[in-house]
């Protein structure tokens, strides 16, 4: 009869090292696909900046800068000019 390996519960962390604070607690990160995701990808194409797109989709800036980032980094969003400011980027 072999050992069965022990199986690893979820990780722990040590309590002088645990996390005391946990970020954006008070945002709302759901979105209605695809309505907002083609809201999103007609106000980047246009080269609106974040906060415009934030009144756009009547949306938080913080709320709209990680969907902006969620939906790059899953390629539903082109490299632009500008980036996330748009045309009007700040210098």
């Amino acid at each position: 009869m072999s050992a069965q390996p022990k199986k690893k519960g979820p990780a722990k962390f040590l309590p002088e090292i645990q996390p005391n604070y946990i970020a954006c607690l008070n945002c709302n990160f759901g979105w209605h696909h695809p309505r907002d995701l083609e809201e999103l990808q007609r106000a980047w194409e246009m080269g609106l900046g974040y906060q415009e797109i934030a009144k756009v989709l009547k949306r938080p800036e913080i709320e709209v800068v990680i969907y902006i980032m969620d939906q790059w980094e899953k390629g539903n969003l082109p490299e632009r000019p500008g980036g996330i400011y748009g045309r009007r980027r700040r210098g």
